[in-house]
């Protein structure tokens, strides 16, 4: 899948690595995975703020796009002229 370096810490551990973990992240170009027991995670990753933003628009079309996929999985479909007609402009 791809060759990025990733290392997984404990929420608990993260005060005390803090520092450690921005740096390694910065210096690597990295990933940092920080867990709570094993659960839900938060990433840090080397970005600045215009990357940041388009990879989270990225993601949000995404997300669209699987939406819109789920829903003709599963057979939620309209014809153009039901929705126009739906919106009263046919």
């Amino acid at each position: 899948m791809s060759d990025i370096h990733t290392q997984a810490y404990e929420a608990k551990d993260f005060e005390s690595k803090a520092e450690h973990l921005l740096h390694e992240v910065r210096d690597t170009g990295g990933l940092i995975e920080i867990t709570e027991e094993g659960q839900d995670s938060v990433f840090m990753i080397k970005a600045n703020r215009t990357q940041l933003l388009s990879l989270m628009e990225d993601l949000a079309i995404l997300s669209g796009i699987q939406e819109g996929l789920n829903d003709a999985k599963a057979g939620n479909l309209h014809s153009l002229d039901d929705v126009f007609s739906d919106l009263g402009h046919l």
